[in-house]
């Protein structure tokens, strides 16, 4: 997979702009995360992903797709590398 980010927000409902990053690949766990690629922060039972997005922008991710609840609290200049959506797991599965 390589998307722009625009795309990808297009592709999951968010009606956020963000850069024209590419995306190679995605990931849902921040240990196994590759440089370029997406990170889902996904919701668990034992871990909330979102606790992680620092972490995996700052070793290379292209982004990260969030609840609009971090999005809206994050910095401006981490929101360019951030695409909000209501649930991420559904965002996922599109």
């Amino acid at each position: 997979m390589q998307l722009p980010l625009g795309k990808i927000a297009e592709i999951v409902g968010s009606p956020h702009p963000t850069s024209e990053r590419v995306a190679q690949g995605y990931s849902i766990d921040s240990r196994r995360m590759e440089g370029g690629q997406l990170f889902f922060a996904i919701r668990g039972r034992r871990f909330d992903g979102h606790e992680f997005v620092p972490d995996v922008l700052e070793h290379g991710a292209a982004g990260a797709v969030v609840e609009r609840k971090f999005w809206e609290s994050s910095s401006p200049e981490i929101r360019e590398s951030l695409i909000p959506v209501q649930d991420t797991t559904k965002a996922l599965q599109r």
